[in-house]
């Protein structure tokens, strides 16, 4: 596995080049990475809130990190909005719901072309998934 990793990177910089000489064979393992089906919005709101890559979990190739600190971020902003008193609580958590899934899910998308380049994924179905009848 690690001179596939090796021959992978040959053309990568030097110090990643590097890293994989300093690398232990007996401890190198093999993951099977994958993204979430994409899907739509669900249609009721609870008082349970996701974010990052419990929402949206995709793999790193691309920009799951940042995802996640911009669900906080927007998370952040609807509840400073109930807390002034502007927004009530379900309603808050239903706005962030909808834009951070449809945001999650476009970053999903991302990440899987990412990918397909990186890891040989294959690649995701254009149409997003209703998770509920």
């Amino acid at each position: 596995m690690l001179s596939f990793a090796q021959a992978k990177t040959k053309h990568w910089h030097p110090q990643v080049k590097r890293m994989l000489e300093l690398a232990e064979p007996e401890k190198t393992a093999v993951y099977h990475l994958r993204n979430v089906l994409p899907y739509k919005p669900w249609k009721e709101t609870t008082n349970l809130v996701l974010l990052g890559d419990a929402l949206h979990p995709m793999t790193p190739a691309e920009i799951g990190g940042n995802a996640a600190l911009f669900d906080a971020y927007e998370l952040s902003k609807e509840l400073i909005k109930v807390n002034n008193g502007e927004k009530e609580l379900l309603a808050a958590f239903r706005d962030y719901e909808v834009s951070a899934i449809e945001r999650g899910m476009r970053d999903v998308r991302l990440s899987s072309k990412a990918g397909e380049s990186m890891f040989n994924q294959k690649p995701l179905p254009t149409e997003d998934v209703e998770l509920e009848e």
